[in-house]
C-alpha cells in the first residue's frame, strides 16, 4: 500500500477510534437553578437555555446524580452549552462534587472524573457556579444551553487515540518521502489491523486496544526513548490571567479558582504532569475566597 493510502487509512480510523470513546451516556435529572447566592433554587429542564439577559450572567445549579447499572469504564460528568468559540466570554463553571471543588467546565474542559472505574449506585452531589457572558450578534442573542450527563469513558480507547494521534500530527509535519515519516505510518498501521472491531466494548475488543497500545509502545515509543536527544526540553503548564480585561474583579477572583482547580484535577489524573503561575494576586485571591483549595495548591 502507498504512504498516502497509509495516510488516509490512519486518518479514517483515528476518528473511528475516537468515536468508541463513551459508550452510554444519561442525562441527568432533578437539576435546580438559582442566581447567583441567592438559594432561590427552582427546577430546571436538562439541556433549556440558561444566561437569557445580555451581558454578564450568574447562575448557581445543583443536582445528586448515581452512577447507572451498566457502566463500567471511567465514569465522567459532561456539560454541553451548544455554543463553540473563544473562552474568555463563554460558559465557565466552578464544579463541586460532595462539597469539595473538583475543577472547572469551560470550552476546553468539557467533563469531570467522577471515578476513575464504574461504581454504579454510587451517588454524588454536585454544585456548579456557573458564568456566562451573553452577546448580541447578527442573528441576535447568543443564549447558551445546559445539559448535563453522565458517560461511561473508554479511557482504554482515548489512550490509544493519542498513542496514535502524537505520532501521526508529527508525522505530517515531515517531507513526503522522507524515510521516518514513511516508517511511522507503516508501524501506525500495523498497529491498527491488531484492533478488533466487529463487536465494539465487548471483551475481545478490549483485549485488541491492549495488544495495539503494546505493540505501539515497544515498536515505536520505546525505540524513539532509545535515540539519543539533540536536546532536552522540559515542559511545564502555566495560565496568564488578565486580572482586569474583558470582566470585573469579581470574574478575576472567579477564574483563578477555576483555573487552578482544573489543574490540580488533572495533576491528579496524571502525576507526572506540572503546573505553575507567576502570579502572586492570583494565589492572595484563591487564599481569600477557597482556603481549601489553597491549601491542596501548596500541597500539589
Amino acid at each position: 500500500m502507498i504512504m498516502h493510502q497509509l495516510d488516509a487509512r490512519i486518518r479514517k480510523l483515528k476518528e473511528v477510534i475516537r468515536s468508541f470513546t463513551v459508550r452510554a451516556q444519561a442525562d441527568v435529572s432533578g437539576i435546580e437553578i438559582a442566581p447567583r447566592g441567592t438559594n432561590d433554587f427552582v427546577p430546571f429542564m436538562n439541556g433549556s437555555y440558561w444566561a437569557e439577559k445580555e451581558g454578564e450572567n450568574w447562575y448557581d445549579f445543583r443536582f445528586t446524580c448515581t452512577v447507572p447499572e451498566g457502566f463500567y469504564g471511567q465514569v465522567r460528568l459532561c456539560e454541553d452549552t451548544g455554543i463553540d468559540g473563544w473562552e474568555a466570554t463563554l460558559s465557565q463553571i466552578v464544579v463541586w462534587v460532595n462539597g469539595r471543588i473538583e475543577q472547572a467546565f469551560d470550552t476546553r474542559h468539557l467533563s469531570v472524573v467522577l471515578q476513575k472505574e464504574a461504581k454504579p449506585g454510587e451517588t454524588f452531589e454536585v454544585f456548579l457556579q456557573a458564568y456566562h457572558k451573553t452577546q448580541k450578534m447578527n442573528a441576535g442573542l447568543v443564549v447558551p444551553r445546559m445539559r448535563l450527563y453522565l458517560a461511561d469513558y473508554m479511557d482504554d480507547v482515548q489512550q490509544l487515540y493519542y498513542d496514535i494521534s502524537v505520532p501521526h500530527s508529527a508525522l505530517l509535519l515531515e517531507d513526503a518521502g522522507d524515510r521516518d515519516r514513511e516508517l511511522t505510518l507503516q508501524v501506525l498501521s500495523d498497529a491498527v489491523n491488531l484492533l478488533d472491531l466487529r463487536r465494539p466494548y465487548s471483551p475481545e475488543f478490549h483485549a485488541s486496544i491492549a495488544e495495539a497500545r503494546k505493540f505501539l509502545k515497544e515498536n515505536y515509543y520505546d525505540k524513539i526513548e532509545q535515540i539519543p536527544p539533540e536536546a532536552i526540553a522540559d515542559c511545564i503548564g502555566h495560565t496568564h490571567i488578565d486580572v482586569a480585561w474583558h470582566w470585573d474583579i469579581f470574574q478575576t477572583r472567579h477564574k483563578a479558582v477555576r483555573s487552578f482547580a482544573t489543574m490540580l484535577k488533572l495533576m491528579e489524573l496524571y502525576p507526572e504532569f506540572k503546573f505553575m503561575s507567576s502570579q502572586a494576586q492570583l494565589y492572595e485571591f484563591v487564599k481569600e475566597d477557597q482556603p481549601e483549595l489553597f491549601e491542596r495548591i501548596k500541597q500539589a
